[in-house]
């Protein structure tokens, strides 16, 4: 078989399914980019489960008549200029892909403006091919909305769930970013419907009470501590509350969001005399770590890292836990044993309820309770589960 050249249209679209994997995918890599470009407010829209459109639109700096052409170019960054700076990442994008991708396999509209300019501009991307620049009234910062994704791709577009398997999918990606930065206000839609308004304070305990409510965010128990650069901080939920999956386990790395199994590894460990066989913990931590010490380029979407002292990682995460849990253990008879833990309605589909969860006491005695499963996606005072 003889060997040929790809050509661009072909390696755009290969690079594309690298990083867009479904409209998640486009949530993620938007949101980021409106995070570096320093928004206080993220807006997130997703019709039909993000299978319609997606618009994030954000109050960041905006982009000039003269950037915007070069942002929707493969491999063009702001946020890095040589190949030193992968190992002193401190933005959340840096390989210059993310709209480059999505333009490829998507119909793309950029509508942008800064501070400074009197009249903002706009750019659309489908499948690949760029538009011109044109004149547009836009307000301060960035809007980016993304439609009929995969329109060029069926092959691709075949495998995507059904809607709201898709949203459930997005709303975990906002809830990630919501810990990651407690001090921007998201806010996400559904078909026009608000589903998630965080406050953006940058109190982790007010986003984690927008994200899994009151009765999970007076059960905090603070963890944090410190070894050989790295430093570790955030909350635990006291074992009063625990799950029948990982779900609620949120680990961020220099505040971004990554899966981290071995921190949750470490996290299970600190609790397992604790929690009944098959009971997961809940927990928001962020590990401080140098920036050489860990390497965030080793995944095509950024979901995983890498660092040069795993056991020290393990090591610090069970300590924090464990001092934490013990703080709890010496907690006062009654305490939270006492503490109303229906004072939210719970609405859980049929078919997802459990027949039983377990309150655990102080000292790890275990008593049948009324389900406690704190489902991913919380409704202003409502927990509920969607899909």
């Amino acid at each position: 078989m003889k060997i040929k050249v790809l050509s661009e249209e072909t390696i755009l679209k290969i690079a594309a399914g690298e990083v867009v994997e479904r409209p998640a995918s486009v949530v993620k890599e938007l949101a980021d980019n409106a995070i570096d470009a320093g928004a206080k407010t993220i807006s997130i829209e997703v019709f039909n489960g993000g299978l319609d459109s997606i618009i994030v639109s954000d109050d960041g700096e905006g982009m000039s008549p003269e950037d915007l052409p070069m942002a929707v170019r493969r491999h063009s960054t702001s946020k890095i200029s040589r190949s030193e700076d992968l190992y002193n990442i401190s933005t959340m994008g840096f390989r210059g892909e993310a709209l480059a991708s999505i333009g490829a396999v998507s119909k793309m509209t950029i509508a942008t403006r800064r501070r400074e300019d009197v009249a903002g501009s706009s750019l659309e991307v489908v499948g690949g091919e760029q538009g011109e620049v044109k004149p547009a009234a836009s307000p301060e910062g960035t809007r980016i909305e993304v439609r009929d994704l995969f329109f060029n791709t069926p092959a691709r577009k075949k495998f995507l769930r059904k809607s709201s398997t898709e949203f459930a999918a997005i709303a975990e990606v906002v809830h990630q970013l919501l810990v990651a930065k407690p001090g921007i206000r998201f806010k996400l839609y559904h078909n026009g419907k608000n589903v998630l308004s965080s406050p953006g304070s940058g109190s982790l305990r007010d986003a984690i009470a927008c994200l899994a409510g009151t009765a999970i965010a007076d059960n905090l128990l603070e963890c944090y501590g410190s070894a050989r650069g790295y430093a570790i901080s955030g909350y635990i939920v006291s074992p009063v509350f625990h799950r029948s999956n990982r779900a609620m386990q949120y680990f961020t790395v220099n505040n971004r969001p990554v899966s981290l199994r071995l921190a949750g590894s470490a996290l299970e460990r600190a609790y397992h005399t604790l929690l009944p066989v098959n009971r997961y913990p809940i927990a928001f931590l962020n590990l401080e770590v140098p920036s050489s010490q860990v390497d965030v380029n080793v995944h095509p979407a950024k979901r995983e890292v890498k660092f040069s002292d795993a056991s020290l990682i393990f090591s610090l995460v069970f300590r924090a836990c464990t001092d934490a849990l013990t703080t709890f253990a010496a907690a006062p008879p009654g305490y939270p044993a006492e503490q109303p833990l229906t004072s939210h309605r719970i609405t859980v589909p049929a078919a997802s309820a459990s027949p039983q969860a377990y309150k655990m006491q102080p000292g790890g005695k275990q008593v049948v309770q009324e389900a406690l499963d704190i489902p991913p996606v919380a409704l202003g005072e409502d927990y509920t589960i969607l899909g």
